[in-house]
């Protein structure tokens, strides 16, 4: 059971509509492109975790967390491009535009503000759709909980891969001009790094990598250049965490892609998911399918 169709929009030109083949193919292959992400994670983090295991130098098994971090948020950033995209009327340039800034406003649009972003973002339908369909009471109430039961599983997962994305973005923007990243090892511990080091105090984690950047500032006919040195966590717990997280934004990213396909194949502009349907009652199950089967004939 993928989804219920709440509107029947059935015509020719439907796809171009809603941004045209070009899209429709790109949203048909986020599965395997969310998968190749996820199993990108796994066995970096696999590799990291081996390292630990065989006891090799720090700065290489830092080096191998920061692998996982970074796949992490090739993950987040899928993620975000398309919440910036569907938010917009024009969905496939938007998403062949995307920027890390971009991006950051999305999360943050998309975190704090949910009830915008379902309809847009996730295409699920609401009371007064279904209640347009004709549907009866009974009807509704179950599709109704079962909406509400996704609605805070989609909370939960974009506040995690939003926490991910906002909270490391700085690795992901540094690494777009190169790799401006030290090992803590070289950093923290004697003989030290010279300036690259002065003034900091002891690393605040165990395993940690250095990430410094540096930005202008205009004033004036003026420019200054300030350079950041941000600690990033390598630990054990931090890297589980990325990896963790980088497999929840993978997962949604395909999810949203998914409603976003079955509405332009299938002719519809709003849909209840039924990836939750197995954790509601056997009877709420069964009238689930009852109506699937419905809306097939």
């Amino acid at each position: 059971m993928k989804a219920f169709a709440a509107l029947s929009l059935r015509n020719p030109s439907w796809v171009e509509r809603q941004g045209g083949v070009d899209l429709l193919t790109h949203l048909r292959g986020a599965a395997d492109r969310a998968e190749y992400r996820r199993t990108g994670i796994a066995r970096a983090f696999d590799r990291f975790l081996a390292a630990e295991r065989n006891g090799e130098p720090e700065p290489s098994t830092g080096g191998l967390g920061l692998l996982v971090m970074q796949r992490a948020l090739l993950a987040a950033e899928d993620l975000g491009g398309v919440l910036h995209a569907f938010r917009e009327k024009d969905p496939w340039t938007e998403l062949r535009a995307t920027t890390i800034d971009r991006i950051d406003e999305a999360f943050e649009w998309a975190v704090v503000q949910p009830v915008e972003a379902l309809p847009k973002v996730f295409l699920i339908a609401d009371r007064n759709t279904l209640e347009e369909e004709g549907l009866g009471e009974g009807d509704i109430e179950i599709l109704m909980r079962l909406r509400e039961r996704t609605i805070q599983r989609w909370n939960r997962m974009l506040e995690t891969s939003g926490s991910l994305w906002l909270s490391t973005r700085d690795v992901a923007k540094a690494t777009m001009h190169g790799f401006p990243i030290w090992a803590g090892d070289f950093v923290f511990t004697p003989p030290g790094a010279g300036q690259l080091s002065e003034g900091l105090p002891d690393s605040p984690y165990g395993r940690c990598a250095l990430l410094v950047t540096s930005t202008e500032h205009k004033t004036g006919s003026s420019t200054e250049v300030r350079t950041h040195r941000s600690p990033v966590r390598l630990d054990q717990e931090a890297v589980a965490r990325y990896a963790r997280e980088g497999k929840v934004a993978a997962r949604l990213y395909a999810e949203i892609c998914d409603a976003h396909a079955q509405s332009r194949m299938l002719g519809y502009a709003a849909g209840i998911p039924f990836l939750l349907a197995r954790n509601v009652s056997a009877s709420d199950r069964e009238r689930l399918a009852e109506l699937s089967q419905e809306r097939r004939e």
